[in-house]
């Protein structure tokens, strides 16, 4: 018996001593477990049982020194690419090789990583048994030395709670630098799914709307980042962090609402035929989203154009026919203002003017027929020729004096100089010789209108309506599932 215990003992000095006090409790029961378990059966406790116990309880050191749970889904999200160098800093923090999981430094404060050429840093590599192949190598410099590698490395901040800090900002996870094939850096964050999510939601939505428009838009982030995970494998890591993938601004830009958003939708995400859905999103639809297939090329079933106001004019009703997309009654909406849901939104309505020599300058280098490439023509005219049934501009005609040039779809808004939407008309004023002399763009909503419109979930909200009945409104035969749960549909609560 005393040597039970005293074996149990030893076992428990030896991981309180490679753990650190306050992280190895879990190791230290598997540990003690198994050396008890061991001489209970007779067993015959040596050093290969010994050292059996340790590696399980290292790998379970590993999980916890990270804060991540073997069962959290990961995502690598790119901070930056094509740096010269990057510098990080924590409070105290462990840098390995990504690759052979070696450590190579550890320290406090800031370490500044530059990509160098392998001769460049040859000495320094030899002298910290580094590489000596050709090629761009990563050089990390700290106080706490001098280290110039292949790469990738990675780096780990001192503790659970502990948080990366990169140009001014914090972040939760760890850290992986890697070069691309230029010889530069790229920076990327590494992290549980649902903690990127924290700092994604009050990026995309206000954190004082309707908690319902919160966790709607909180699904909708998780599906869109899982549909959307190869989106940049090519440069080394899953989503960007601007409004390419969706913004991510990391701890500084979380919220204990958005936090709460997330958490009481964990797991869920919204499903087509089984399959995670594109769930894009926009700011605010002015009134009527938009059908996917008018904006950018193809058929999506669930991608269809809803109404998103009250109380549309009689003279008015989407969707429209063909005998009511022209302009006198598209303009006359658009003035009146109706009550949609998404009118609190800032861009619900907006106007944008250009003058005949603002609009020749923005368009000169983007029409051949006015960049002297194929002639030296004068602009005299900017014409919308396409418009469709949710009342969003689909072409639009730059006519000039030595041909027209068209542009169709979502390419129209920024074509024209960044227009918020393609949901407007054009109100041309005429010298007194019928010449254009501005083009007075009047319109609505803000973004490309398809999905979500956030103004009108939060409108939605504000109705009484309950997120899992917004989500299923814009994204039309959709499913809303937990797949950790089974794959089982939520249910869907009353609207009110």
């Amino acid at each position: 018996m005393r040597r039970r215990v005293r074996n149990i003992l030893a076992a428990a000095v030896m991981i309180e001593l490679l753990s650190g006090a306050t992280r190895g409790r879990s190791a230290l029961y598997i540990f003690g477990f198994i050396v008890y378990a061991g001489a209970s059966c007779r067993w015959k406790i040596n050093m290969r049982m010994a050292a059996t116990a340790l590696t399980v309880a290292g790998m379970i050191l590993s999980a916890a020194a990270t804060g991540f749970s073997e069962s959290e889904r990961m995502v690598r999200i790119g901070l930056g690419k094509d740096l010269p160098s990057v510098t990080l800093s924590a409070s105290d923090w462990r840098l390995y090789d990504s690759i052979n999981q070696d450590p190579v430094l550890s320290g406090r404060g800031e370490i500044t990583f530059q990509a160098v050429t392998a001769t460049e840093a040859s000495a320094g590599a030899k002298a910290e048994g580094g590489i000596t192949t050709g090629g761009a190598i990563i050089k990390s410099i700290s106080a706490a030395g001098i280290c110039s590698r292949s790469g990738p490395f990675r780096l780990l901040p001192g503790g659970p709670n502990q948080v990366m800090i990169y140009a001014g900002k914090r972040y939760r996870g760890l850290a992986e630098l890697l070069l691309d094939g230029k010889g530069r850096l790229t920076l990327i964050n590494v992290l549980p799914l649902e903690q990127y999510l924290y700092g994604v939601i009050n990026c995309e939505m206000p954190a004082g709307w309707s908690s319902e428009a919160l966790k709607a838009q909180a699904v909708v982030a998780r599906t869109y980042a899982l549909k959307n995970l190869g989106k940049h494998q090519a440069e080394g890591f899953n989503l960007c962090n601007d409004v390419h993938c969706q913004v991510y601004g990391g701890l500084d830009r979380e919220h204990p609402n958005g936090i709460r958003a997330v958490r009481e939708t964990a797991g869920e995400i919204l499903t087509w035929s089984g399959q995670p859905i594109d769930s894009v999103f926009h700011a605010s639809c002015g009134g009527y989203t938009e059908d996917v297939a008018n904006v950018w090329a193809g058929e999506v079933p669930y991608l269809k154009a809803v109404s998103c106001s009250t109380d549309d004019p009689a003279s008015l009703h989407f969707p429209l026919n063909s005998l009511y997309r022209e302009f006198a009654l598209i303009g006359p909406w658009l003035s009146d203002r109706p009550q949609a849901l998404c009118r609190r939104s800032r861009a619900y309505r907006w106007h944008h003017m250009l003058t005949m020599p603002q609009a020749e300058r923005l368009l000169k280098d983007k029409v051949p027929l006015l960049s002297g490439r194929n002639g030296s023509g004068k602009l005299i005219d900017i014409r919308v020729t396409g418009r469709s049934s949710a009342g969003r501009v689909t072409a639009v005609e730059v006519v000039c004096s030595n041909g027209t040039y068209m542009i169709e779809r979502d390419r129209i808004r920024s074509f024209l100089g960044g227009l918020k939407s393609t949901l407007f008309v054009i109100r041309t004023s005429y010298d007194k010789e019928g010449r254009a002399r501005a083009f007075g763009f009047e319109g609505g909503g803000w973004g490309h209108g398809v999905g979500l419109c956030q103004a009108g979930a939060d409108g939605l909200a504000r109705a009484g309506w309950n997120y899992d009945a917004i989500l299923k409104h814009y994204y039309q035969g959709v499913s809303l599932v937990k797949p950790d749960a089974g794959g089982e549909e939520c249910s869907v609560s009353p609207r009110f």
